[in-house]
């Protein structure tokens, strides 16, 4: 997209932490991740980084939702994917491996500002070997 990553409007707070409550039970909130195909080996690497990145979400208390791959030749066709799966879902926390992820959508620092303004929810960071 020429402007950009497409945001949306929907901004919802979903909840603090790793957990949710649904009525008087305690849950695992969902956790989503994205990355860059274009800075791994192969998809071997890629499925690696979505299991590790998994068991880093668990041990943060989340359960592992969709891992949004971005292809470079589609950017940033995964990311907006990814705004709008955390808007409809009410997701608190999306994990990368790192900023180094996000140049194919615009600036990291400010593209990490925006997403966290508008959806509510945090980008997490997990500094995994590419």
């Amino acid at each position: 997209m020429a402007g950009g990553p497409d945001f949306g409007n929907v901004w919802s707070p979903g909840s603090a932490g790793g957990w949710t409550r649904n009525g008087d039970r305690l849950h695992p909130a969902l956790l989503l991740g994205y990355a860059r195909c274009d800075l791994y080996l192969s998809d071997r690497h890629v499925d690696d980084l979505k299991r590790e990145l998994g068991e880093f979400g668990q041990l943060e208390g989340f359960l592992m939702g969709s891992m949004y791959v971005e292809d470079p030749e589609t950017a940033p066709q995964a990311f907006e994917a990814l705004v709008a799966s955390v808007n409809r879902y009410e997701i608190t926390a999306v994990v990368l491996p790192s900023l180094r992820h996000l140049p194919l959508v615009g600036d990291p620092a400010e593209v990490r500002g925006q997403f966290e303004r508008v959806t509510g929810a945090r980008i997490m960071l997990h500094e995994v070997a590419p």
